[in-house]
């Protein structure tokens, strides 16, 4: 397994890239009231202009097929509620 810091704007502006959650991943469980408070504390970082970077979490994920030709997939093992 290989660990990499990565910013989150990085990851979702990939090209040709879906993320999916596998079926055997237990079922998301945050309510309105969790992800509200996420979003608000990233709002709340992302206008304090003394603050580069802020830690919102860990998303894993696998991607099968490392040189695979077309749409890359990535199965997300750990953080889908950080998944917009």
């Amino acid at each position: 397994m290989k660990a990499s810091e990565k910013k989150i704007i990085d990851l979702f502006s990939e090209v040709d890239t879906v993320f999916s959650i596998p079926v055997y991943q237990r079922d998301y469980n945050w309510q309105e009231k969790h992800c509200q408070l996420l979003f608000d504390n990233i709002l709340k970082v992302g206008k304090d202009m003394n603050v580069s970077s802020h830690f919102i979490g860990s998303i894993v994920y696998i991607h099968d097929g490392v040189y695979s030709i077309g749409e890359k997939e990535f199965y997300v093992i750990d953080g889908q509620q950080r998944m917009p």
